[in-house]
């Protein structure tokens, strides 16, 4: 029998090492700053994925910012942590790492978007909260744990109220010790409640929690060596992504600017392409990575983690063959379904169909097009 990771200090490496995957070369990316479609299918070892289109509806992505995180819950229900009208600009932070726009306040308009599993509007909530949201994990109670890199804090959204019941961190102040992030990126939620952040973009560690918030331990490092030599596999240069598989005693980590997946402290795959951005789990232990190849191009792939054997790679493909843009651009998160049978992903780009670049208009082809649900259409026997 497993032991749950939550009643762990910290997972331990297991004897797991996948094989080095290829993908296109490119250089490091950086998130700062800143219609009608056909189904696209792909298919491999007998799991067929397609693009659902309509999801959300075109009058919802026009109302949408920045689509920063998804996550889906229990029911099936998918919830999109957005930035309205607050993109993540050059100028947003200091040479201190601190928030330079405070004084606009908090983002006025709901950031977190509750939908159906055909995309129409369930709920939205989280007004006057956040400043410049990142991350978003729904808990299997219902809770809403979110990460504000603007803040420096992780916040927990109850799952009656859905207003802040836990709040981690300093507001607006920077730091690395135990009670301070910088920039946080990710929570994962054990099932006994304790829970790991991803801190993130300037301290590169992934720290532990007890259910209350009490500081437990952390694990990671920025790089000690010059850039090009060889990383120590605890050494993280923006760990972007979290994902907890407690069956496996598997703790996923993105590391984005290494371009690397490490699962429970273990150098797992290392991407030769552009970033990895985040990582997932389907339920049957599937282990979903977001990519981004050097042509902009971001890529899902789904591994087994126990072979390192490559189950399905999917993108989106536009309705208009002649359109230089194949899949969409800058992924940013991805969850799959409790059940295993749709993935969200979110981007920070929007597809236009050919309209203007800024894909703003009358038409609902013109709208934004920043999340993509995908269907498993087939699946492997055993696997999902």
């Amino acid at each position: 029998m497993t032991t749950s990771p939550g009643k762990r200090l910290l997972l331990p490496a297991v004897a797991l090492l996948l094989p080095l995957l290829a993908v296109a070369g490119s250089a490091p990316h950086h998130e700062e700053p800143a219609g009608h479609h056909r189904d696209s299918q792909r298919q491999q070892n007998g799991l067929s994925v397609s693009f659902q289109e309509g999801f959300p509806n075109w009058r919802l992505r026009q109302l949408l910012g920045q689509v920063s995180g998804v996550s889906i819950c229990a029911k099936g229900r998918s919830f999109l942590f957005q930035r309205a009208d607050r993109p993540w600009q050059a100028d947003d932070f200091d040479e201190h790492e601190r928030y330079t726009k405070a004084e606009r306040g908090p983002i006025e308009v709901s950031t977190i978007i509750e939908l159906d599993s055909v995309g129409r509007l369930v709920s939205s909530i989280g007004e006057n909260i956040f400043y410049l949201p990142h991350g978003i994990t729904v808990d299997k109670d219902g809770h809403l744990w979110t990460t504000d890199v603007a803040r420096h804090q992780v916040i927990r959204l109850n799952k009656d109220t859905r207003k802040p019941d836990l709040v981690i961190g300093e507001k607006f102040v920077p730091g690395n010790d135990a009670s301070h992030f910088c920039k946080p990126t990710k929570v994962a939620v054990a099932s006994d409640g304790h829970f790991f952040v991803a801190d993130g973009y300037c301290n590169s560690r992934v720290m532990k929690f007890d259910p209350s918030g009490k500081y437990i331990g952390e694990f990671g490092k920025r790089p000690s060596a010059t850039p090009g030599a060889n990383l120590a596999d605890n050494e993280f240069l923006v760990p972007h992504g979290l994902a907890l598989f407690e069956s496996l005693d598997l703790l996923c980590v993105a590391d984005r600017e290494h371009r690397r997946v490490h699962l429970s402290g273990r150098l797992a795959a290392r991407m030769t392409s552009a970033g990895v951005f985040d990582v997932a789990f389907d339920p049957s232990g599937n282990l979903l990575v977001l990519h981004h190849e050097d042509s902009g191009v971001s890529l899902v792939s789904v591994f087994r983690p126990e072979t390192g054997g490559l189950v399905t790679r999917f993108t989106f493909v536009p309705d208009n063959s002649q359109d230089s843009m194949v899949g969409f651009g800058d992924g940013h998160s991805v969850a799959a379904s409790p059940r295993g049978d749709f993935f969200v992903v979110s981007s920070l780009s929007a597809v236009c169909d050919g309209y203007d670049e800024e894909c703003f208009g009358e038409m609902p082809t013109q709208a934004p097009y920043q999340v993509f649900k995908f269907n498993v259409d087939q699946r492997i026997p055993g696997l999902m």
